[in-house]
């Protein structure tokens, strides 16, 4: 130790700035600990998370898809209990841009009748189902007042009754249908209610 002191003070003052200023480059040069751990424990955070959010995303897919397709091979919904009696017929409309079917007129007296026939309305859409299916579905109903079943409506009609609403509601529509008051889901009495629960 002695002999480096000796040494330095025999050091020119250029020498001994030069060595000092080396120093303290080093010391600015040199990365700290706490820093590189900062940025290695961020970037881990960051990929545990994005693998948490990988996995919740799957896990949502799977279940989703598990719930279509249990719905699909028989069980029944508020709207459509299994079994239920169907005919299947696909329709398909190449319209030219800038032409209306007949569900898309401007025509009233043309698009209410088509409406009318594939709405649930006036008994369309509607099934009767024993008290043991009603059961085996978990649902409620309203009896029949023959006591021979209970009431439920298929699926596809209820959203088609919907689709037309939305239909007459919107920008296009709303001006034919001025004085049209249609009674709303909240004012339909509990009893009458197909989701009742």
């Amino acid at each position: 130790m002695a002999d480096f002191e000796r040494d330095s003070d025999t050091l020119s003052s250029e020498e001994a700035t030069l060595l000092a200023s080396e120093k303290d480059e080093f010391e600015l040069k040199r990365p700290t600990k706490s820093r590189f751990g900062r940025s290695r424990l961020a970037k881990a955070i960051t990929y545990v998370f994005h693998c948490l959010l990988l996995l919740i995303n799957i896990s949502w897919a799977f279940v989703n898809f598990h719930y279509r397709t249990r719905n699909l091979t028989g069980h029944g919904t508020p709207y459509e209990p299994w079994e239920a009696p169907f005919e299947e017929k696909y329709s398909q409309y190449q319209l030219p841009l800038g032409e209306k079917s007949v569900y898309t007129t401007f025509d009233r007296s043309v698009a209410d009748p088509e409406w009318a026939k594939i709405s649930m309305k006036d008994g369309l859409g509607w099934i009767k189902v024993s008290q043991e299916k009603v059961e085996a579905m978990g649902q409620s109903s309203v009896q029949f007042h023959d006591q021979s079943g209970y009431f439920f409506g298929m699926d596809v009609f209820h959203q088609l009754h919907c689709l037309n609403y939305l239909r007459k509601k919107t920008v296009l529509y709303n001006h034919l249908y001025p004085s049209e008051t249609e009674v709303e889901d909240q004012q339909v009495p509990p009893e009458f209610h197909i989701r009742e629960s």
